[in-house]
């Protein structure tokens, strides 16, 4: 009997342990990523926002939403469904500086066309559940918040 009693006690200081040093960043995976809960996940992790949710035109299907970190920029483009993100995330090229008009190799080839950018920094692209997260630029703090957050499925270190 005591030995179990220390083994519950020792169990739960752990767990207490382990619980203290979850602060900070953080994934979240109880709820489904979108613009909404992207934006508490930003505001849980200490980034002070300026959010521009007015919808735009982007370079990939989804509806582009603006979203300032200090001085850097990060495009989020929202879906309606996963499928449709992972079909978006398709176009995108591996090094992340290209995009393609098709995802279906099934379709045309005469419709197919690849559009090249040239970006000021390097490119980051992450995805996860309904949205993709598009960061050009060098900082640290926020690749390595997208990184701990999303999955990298383009750009500088893919």
């Amino acid at each position: 009997m005591r030995k179990r009693k220390i083994l519950l006690v020792f169990c739960l200081s752990v767990t207490i342990i382990l619980l203290s040093n979850c602060r900070g960043s953080f994934v979240r995976t109880e709820e489904t990523m979108n613009l909404n809960t992207f934006l508490e996940l930003t505001e849980e992790n200490e980034f002070s926002f300026i959010a521009d949710k007015a919808k735009f035109d982007g370079l990939l299907n989804g509806q582009l939403h603006t979203v300032y970190i200090g001085s850097s920029r990060l495009n989020i483009y929202e879906y309606d469904s996963h499928e449709a993100m992972l079909i978006d995330s398709s176009l995108v090229g591996e090094n992340g500086s290209s995009i393609s008009s098709i995802a279906d190799p099934s379709l045309d080839d005469s419709s197919f066309k690849i559009t090249y950018f040239s970006w000021a920094s390097p490119p980051h692209w992450f995805k996860r559940d309904l949205i993709i997260v598009l960061y050009v630029g060098t900082n640290n703090q926020i690749i390595n918040f997208l990184h701990e957050n999303f999955e990298l499925f383009a750009g500088r270190g893919f």
